[in-house]
């Protein structure tokens, strides 16, 4: 694939993500379906407390959510709207087949979260052999070393790049450093899809919309009294 032919790539698939980092799923609900019909996948953010300093849906209301819990995105589904969990919960692994019976478009698992990531890769690899639209991905802030990166993002469909330091925790500044660490992937594995969550704003995405990422995850730049105006407004700036 050349540059232009890359590039042309990059263009046609950037899009933006709205996020959702709530304690409850009514909460999610309520403030995902203005995005029905509109976005192509939105985001959860699953905190569990432990792993991040402050737990989300499901496990805000239950340290060990049930089955039926997890199912609740059904809901959404019929809504029009199809789910990404960004899964920020210490051993995910404990929890995987919880959640991909819940069918999520995407998965995310946080390369810091796990010293299981290669079984927890596995099973997911077997769960896209049967529902092939399924995809996942690994998620590192700066800190995580490239050998770490470059020995798992060929497993995946898609990498995660964290523009923030902290977290599990909306409306916090953005961390120019992760710039470098977005090119560097995306001139070493051209072929894998980017995204990154944090900080996502208009002032950030004029910044970013050039450096190969193509897919923005965008949570408290969409929570005001207009989200679905703010989100065109974002869309906008990718073309």
């Amino acid at each position: 694939m050349s540059e232009t032919e890359q590039y042309q790539k990059d263009i046609q698939a950037r899009e933006i993500l709205p996020a959702f980092l709530e304690g409850d799923f009514d909460s999610i609900r309520q403030k995902a379906q203005p995005f029905a019909g509109i976005a192509s996948v939105i985001q959860i953010d699953i905190c569990d407390g432990i792993y991040t300093t402050s737990a989300t849906w499901p496990f805000s209301q239950n340290t060990k959510p049930a089955v039926s819990e997890w199912a609740r995105i059904d809901e959404l589904r019929q809504q029009g709207l199809l789910v990404e969990f960004d899964l920020m919960i210490q051993n995910p692994e404990q929890y995987i087949v919880q959640i991909l019976s819940a069918n999520p478009r995407r998965v995310v698992i946080h390369l810091a979260s796990t010293q299981n990531i290669a079984h927890i890769l596995s099973i997911l690899h077997g769960y896209q052999m049967e529902y092939p639209k399924f995809q996942y991905g690994i998620a590192f802030t700066r800190d995580i070393s490239e050998a770490d990166i470059k020995k798992y993002i060929r497993q995946c469909d898609f990498v995660q790049v964290m523009g923030i330091m902290t977290i599990g925790v909306q409306g916090q500044d953005f961390d120019d450093t992760v710039i470098g660490q977005i090119q560097h992937i995306h001139t070493q594995h051209p072929l894998n899809t980017i995204q990154i969550d944090g900080a996502i704003s208009e002032t950030t995405l004029v910044l970013l919309k050039d450096s190969g990422i193509e897919r923005f995850v965008v949570g408290s730049a969409l929570s005001g009294l207009n989200p679905v105006e703010m989100y065109y407004t974002l869309q906008d700036i990718l073309k």
